[in-house]
């Protein structure tokens, strides 16, 4: 509860651009993290910063998924980037 407090906190002070790219979800039993960093303005460097800020001691990628949706139609491609990982 305390990293997702942390979290909140960070995308006030840092006034990123979708609160939502900040938010990390924690699964109680295993104590894996999901970073997501969607959109086509945010890179897979921004969910390396924000597990960085997570675990101070480091990190472990457990997992890596990107999908891309594109709508020819309004000439746009949806990126969805998450990243599973568990401190150190």
């Amino acid at each position: 509860m305390d990293k997702v407090i942390l979290m909140l906190l960070l995308a006030v002070v840092t006034g990123c651009e979708n609160i939502s790219n900040m938010l990390v979800n924690s699964q109680p039993r295993s104590k894996t993290l999901t970073a997501s960093c969607d959109g086509t303005r945010i890179s897979w460097d921004y969910c390396y910063e924000v597990a960085a800020k997570l675990c101070p001691s480091g990190y472990v990628i457990s997992d890596k998924k990107e999908t891309s949706d594109s709508d020819e139609v309004a000439n746009r491609t949806h990126v969805t980037r998450n990243m599973f990982f568990k401190c150190k």
